[in-house]
């Protein structure tokens, strides 16, 4: 299943974010950083474009490409580049997620110089969050606008700039080790487990069998890795191509009118929250059609749909009432209650030989009701009679479940909250974080320059300085500052 989710999302990544929870070692970063393999090797940029922008600008355009090109600028240049892969680490500051000013080239060339971030360089490209569950408030903040908006806007220092941002996003958490913000769940189309299902001892074997073939070591073992390479590259190459196919095939995939409202009602059934679940149902259907290189989604779509988005979503279940906008029951009304004058049987009356008996006989009697109203073999082989083909499942909501394991904290977006130490354990001193307390003498390398510090460390030179800049093409400058004043 999550095989396929990220297929999907390899389909359609500006819609289509995987989020997969599992405990240690189940293979959430290995199967995440396989997507390297899978997604397209390379992308069209325009030529110099630090923020991966595409020719025709379908996914947007950075403020500084925008200002060139309301200058009357002929961009026609392109290039191909390896699609970029990007990581965030857990410790990952702000500015380094989304941008900042570079003050040592800003104070050298005289000009305000923007040095991008991650999420820059993740545009059109995969971006991987692990241990997305322990990021700080500040960087889940961002991530949420960012998947909302598809840009992102960084006000520095007199500097305003806007980029566009549109990866494939790939999560992984372990629910032990910290709760993941309800908010951020919920900007996710597709949430899995890693460690839904326990692996028997047989399985085990093949999963150590599998490894031990790609190693190398002895002549025998070497041939052998390299032939299992050999296979898994064509393997990769096959999967590659068709996604590559279903990129261009999804515009032209058609959802009906009806299959959307089907979707809606089963969201309807389910309670889920807000219209995200029949919203992202609905971009699965169309990437699962394109996947098996269709143009019309069928009910098989619907399926995957309704499992991969409203199932995780869901809130009620079966024997649960909602009300609709008309006023009916969409799911099961409760039984009714007991008419007066009869009081309900609260406990079971005590076991004895007569009633034993009369029991025995009931069932008895139950067996022979169902056998007279079972079919004769003329009716059966009406009803197996070829059926219609469907655009549209029947009400097959709760019956998937059934058959399917899924991890229980993905049942329900329960109202999770946030557990944070306080007082003066929970302060941190750093070099790359938090508030500005004092300048310090750089020890090897430079981590935040302290711009007061520096000035004030350049102040007393700005006379001679000016005088040796004469001549020079420093010599306009109102400020003079070197590389030893940092």
């Amino acid at each position: 299943k999550i095989k396929h989710a990220l297929l999907l999302s390899a389909t359609n990544p500006k819609s289509i974010g995987v989020l997969i929870s599992g405990g240690h070692g189940t293979g959430k970063s290995v199967l995440a950083r396989s997507m390297s393999r899978i997604a397209p090797s390379h992308i069209q940029i325009i030529q110099g474009s630090e923020y991966n922008i595409h020719p025709d600008l379908e996914d947007g355009v950075d403020s500084f490409l925008l200002q060139r090109l309301h200058n009357g600028e002929q961009i026609t240049d392109t290039e191909f580049v390896p699609t970029p892969i990007v990581q965030i680490p857990l410790g990952v500051m702000e500015d380094s997620l989304v941008g900042a000013v570079d003050l040592e080239n800003s104070l050298e060339t005289g000009t305000p110089i923007f040095s991008p971030g991650l999420l820059a360089k993740a545009h059109r490209g995969i971006l991987y969050i692990d241990d997305i569950n322990l990021l700080d408030d500040e960087v889940i903040d961002i991530l949420i606008k960012v998947m909302s908006d598809g840009c992102v806007n960084v006000e520095r220092e007199g500097l305003s700039v806007t980029y566009p941002c549109r990866p494939l996003i790939i999560a992984s958490y372990n629910p032990e080790e910290g709760e993941l913000r309800e908010h951020l769940h919920d900007r996710f189309a597709i949430t899995l487990s890693a460690d839904a299902t326990r692996l028997s001892t047989e399985e085990r074997v093949v999963a150590v069998d599998n490894v031990i073939g790609f190693e190398g070591g002895t002549q025998q073992n070497s041939a052998r890795a390299e032939e299992n390479l050999r296979i898994v590259e064509v393997e990769e190459q096959a999967l590659r191509t068709r996604v590559e196919m279903a990129r261009m095939r999804l515009d032209k995939v058609q959802i009906t009118t009806s299959q959307i409202q089907h979707l809606c009602e089963e969201a309807t059934r389910a309670g889920c929250e807000g219209q995200r679940a029949e919203i992202f149902a609905t971009e699965i259907s169309k990437a699962s059609a394109a996947l098996d290189g269709r143009n019309a989604v069928n009910k098989e779509d619907l399926q995957k749909a309704v499992f991969l988005a409203i199932l995780p979503r869901a809130t009620l279940f079966p024997g649960d009432t909602i009300e609709s906008g008309d006023g009916d029951n969409v799911m099961n009304a409760p039984p009714p209650p007991p008419p007066q004058g009869v009081q309900p049987i609260l406990e079971q009356p005590p076991m004895t030989e007569d009633n034993h008996d009369q029991d025995a006989d009931d069932t008895e009697n139950e067996i022979e009701e169902e056998k007279q109203v079972e079919p004769d073999d003329s009716e059966r082989e009406e009803d197996q009679s070829e059926p219609v083909p469907m655009a549209i499942p029947e009400e097959f909501f709760f019956d998937v479940a059934k058959d399917v394991y899924l991890d229980p904290s993905l049942l329900k977006v329960s109202r999770w909250t946030r557990r944070g130490r306080g007082g003066k354990r929970a302060k941190i001193f750093s070099l790359l974080r938090g508030r500005f307390v004092k300048a310090i003498f750089p020890k090897g390398k430079k981590a935040r320059l302290a711009v007061a510090a520096t000035l004030r460390a350049a102040a007393p030179y700005q006379k001679s300085r000016r005088k040796r800049a004469i001549g020079t093409r420093k010599e306009g400058r109102l400020v003079h500052v070197f590389k030893d004043d940092f």
